[in-house]
Parts: structure tokens; C-alpha cells; sequence
């Protein structure tokens, strides 16, 4: 039988604290034989949205040091109830650092995650960002590494494209500064 990890637990604790209802946990187990595990709040970062986070990738290297010890990541992203399988969104990114150990850091696309599982929808990538929907939302220090949180956002094509010409830090100030809902995943592209 598998167990869950001390610093999967810390993580856990941590989401715990932060939300206003109890955690809902489904788990999934990769080819390797470690734990994923996804999380579901109610009415977290705001009322009527449902947030998704992962516990498990925290045992997976992305590539990164700071302060001398391994950086991990976890990623976390809210949608308004009706899209319950973005879920599956973030599992998919999850899987995908986890199979590739791939540098993940904000920035980082994942593309067509999101079109595979909603293929009319007008959202088809996601987007890494440090995470700015969760006031208490914090690094943590596991036994042996870091851990960061990313968030996923939801993009379409023509947002992918101005990143990649203008930098994932200026498309995320353009979806903040035009009032861009990313808890909407069928909302309107903004370039």
C-alpha cells in the first residue's frame, strides 16, 4: 500500500488551513507508484468558485534550487462550479512535470491541455503564474525541499501568441488590467 508522504501531509495541513470548508481529496497514482492527489475547496479564493490544487508533485524536480535546497512546486487554479473537470486540466500538468521532470516555473505553458478535455470551449492552453488569488497562500518548507506554488490560468491561442511575443508577465497584467474572470474558463479571448 502506498502512503502518503510527510511533506504530503504538510501540504495538505497548509490547504487545510486556508480554507473556509473541509478539503475534498481524489487520488490518483502515477506510473511510478507515487501519489497524486488533488484537492477541492468550496468558495475559495472567492464565494462560488472551487479551487483545484495537487499534492504529490512536491516529490518530482522541476529543475530549480533556492537557498541551497531542491525547489518543488504544487499547482493550484480556481473555476467557477459548472467547469469541475479542470481538475483533470491540472492533473494533466502535474503528470506532465512529473513524467518529464521539466523545468516549471512561472511562465511555463502547457499546451492544449485544456482543449483535449473541453475541445469547443475558447480556452485550448495553460499558463504558469505565482499565484496571486490566495492571500494565505504560502511557500513552505518540506523536509528536505522548497515548495512553491503555481498557478494554472487557463489562455487561448491568441493569448499564447502575445506571451510568446510579449512575455507571460505582460499577458497576465493585460488579463488583470481588462478585468479578465480566469475562474470563467469559456470566457472571451482578450487579444
Amino acid at each position: 500500500m502506498m502512503e502518503v508522504s510527510n511533506d504530503m501531509q504538510m501540504i495538505a495541513n497548509h490547504l487545510n488551513d486556508i480554507s473556509p470548508k473541509a478539503l475534498k481529496i481524489a487520488r490518483f497514482v502515477e506510473e511510478e507508484g507515487k501519489l497524486l492527489d488533488v484537492v477541492r475547496i468550496e468558495d475559495l479564493p472567492f464565494m462560488s468558485a472551487v479551487t483545484f490544487a495537487t499534492i504529490g508533485l512536491c516529490h518530482h524536480d522541476i529543475g530549480y534550487t533556492i537557498n541551497d535546497r531542491p525547489l518543488r512546486t504544487e499547482l493550484i487554479g480556481a473555476c467557477t462550479p459548472e467547469f469541475e473537470w479542470f481538475a483533470n486540466v491540472i492533473v494533466t500538468c502535474a503528470l506532465y512535470v512529473a513524467a518529464s521532470d521539466q523545468h516549471c516555473a512561472p511562465g511555463t505553458v502547457f499546451p492544449d491541455v485544456v482543449s483535449e478535455i473541453d475541445p469547443e470551449g475558447t480556452l485550448h492552453h495553460v499558463m504558469v503564474v505565482s499565484p496571486f488569488q490566495w492571500d494565505a497562500l504560502q511557500p513552505l518548507e518540506l523536509e528536505e525541499t522548497s515548495l512553491t506554488w503555481l498557478q494554472a490560468v487557463p489562455i487561448s491561442e491568441a493569448e499564447l501568441s502575445y506571451a510568446k511575443e510579449h512575455g507571460s508577465e505582460q499577458l497576465l497584467e493585460q488579463l488583470l488590467e481588462k478585468g479578465a474572470n480566469l475562474a470563467d474558463l469559456r470566457r472571451t479571448s482578450i487579444v
